[in-house]
């Protein structure tokens, strides 16, 4: 490998570092064209399952067990989000509830994503997540990428 002058993002910097892109979207799904953008007053990693808290209209970790609306999830997020952040905007209050947060929160409302590769709440669980996501209809479908033996190669 090469070593990089400058840094280039998604680019291996030096001999010890390989660049590995997340492997979040299925090999032959839909791909994510649409995203929306909500509120939140927690701390959230990159591809996070979201749901929306039904008093405070806050995005938060999606969890299949939550009683607050949340366990609907509305979509993944696009990048992680940190409360402390300073390159996001904090607002004050919101008009649903009045709750204080990071406005600007990308998160996917469509596309086929691997099941692994996301950040899911408490009690999810594939067939459970299918179900719910066809139940609310979203646009996200997800799954686990199937392994080839090689008998199945040609």
């Amino acid at each position: 490998m090469t070593v990089l002058g400058n840094y280039v993002p998604g680019v291996a910097f030096g001999e010890s570092e390989v660049f590995t892109p997340p492997n979040l979207l299925l090999a032959g799904g839909p791909a994510p064209t649409r995203v929306s953008e909500g509120l939140t007053a927690t701390d959230l990693a990159a591809y996070s399952l979201v749901g929306i808290v039904t008093e405070t209209n806050m995005l938060v970790l999606s969890s299949a067990t939550a009683t607050d609306g949340s366990q609907n999830p509305v979509g993944i997020t696009t990048r992680a989000v940190a409360v402390e952040d300073s390159n996001s905007a904090f607002v004050s209050s919101n008009s649903a509830g009045g709750a204080a947060g990071v406005e600007g929160v990308t998160y996917y409302i469509d596309g086929g994503f691997n099941y692994d590769a996301i950040t899911k709440g408490a009690g999810w669980t594939l067939a459970l997540l299918r179900n719910r996501l066809a139940q609310t209809g979203t646009g996200i479908t997800v799954d686990q990428p199937g392994t080839a033996t090689p008998t199945e190669l040609t």
